[in-house]
């Protein structure tokens, strides 16, 4: 295996810690961490999230009403300043590493052809 690779993964995880995107993020988790009410609202979001991610993940889906509330829950997090700013640098990092998994997966077509053959 070519150590270039892997070299050029951690070029790439150095770049992407230098990134502006990456320093709000951690400038927004910090705020939140440094306010005990933004902290506490926050984790328990996300656990509530998590929850439904899995339900959603063993093939149980949730229900339109759980929907509706959690976007509703969503609503009223994304009103204190702190946790809005958090889920959009959020956001803006999950997008970077996504794009970086398509740059990727389609400029080595791992898979191509392969769907025909099943």
């Amino acid at each position: 295996m070519s150590q270039a690779v892997y070299d050029y993964a951690h070029q790439l995880a150095r770049a992407l810690k230098n990134s502006d995107e990456y320093q709000k993020y951690w400038e927004a988790k910090n705020d939140i961490m440094d306010d005990e009410i933004a902290q506490k609202t926050f984790q328990d979001f996300r656990q509530q999230q998590l929850s439904v991610h899995a339900a959603q993940l063993s093939g149980n889906g949730i229900a339109p009403e759980e929907q509706e509330r959690m976007e509703k829950l969503y609503e009223i997090i994304s009103l204190n300043p702190k946790i809005k700013a958090f889920l959009e640098a959020e956001t803006r990092v999950i997008t970077i590493l996504a794009d970086i998994e398509k740059i990727l997966t389609d400029n080595i077509e791992l898979w191509s052809g392969l769907e025909d053959e099943f």
